[in-house]
């Protein structure tokens, strides 16, 4: 599968041998700028607007688990670890860990 994201501010995921839309997902309130797939949890998606909002998504089931609310930084990267319940997010020149299941704010380390 493919995630691809669209000025209409959609995720779509798209099915690689047949390029079919499986599922859109909706929610964020500007275009997303990144997008992440969890290495292990094959269900799981990360996204980042540039409006600075996070969310992580079941995108099989098409629904948002977790949404950190606003950075004051444009988000250029996310990615999740292979293993433990966090999200290692990039804004401006700083490095979050948001521990995601816990609905807790981004931890600025660096």
């Amino acid at each position: 599968f493919l995630a691809a994201s669209h000025g209409d501010h959609r995720i779509r995921i798209l099915h690689v041998e047949s390029g079919r839309c499986v599922r859109e997902l909706e929610g964020h309130p500007r275009t997303c700028w990144t997008l992440g797939f969890h290495p292990t949890r094959r269900d799981l998606l990360a996204s980042a607007c540039i409006g600075g909002t996070v969310r992580v998504w079941n995108w099989r089931m098409g629904e948002c688990l977790h949404v950190h609310p606003q950075f004051e930084f444009p988000i250029s990267c996310v990615s999740f670890h292979f293993r433990l319940d966090i999200l290692a997010i990039t804004a401006g020149t700083h490095i979050f860990f948001w521990f995601y299941s816990r609905d807790q704010h981004a931890i600025d380390v660096m």
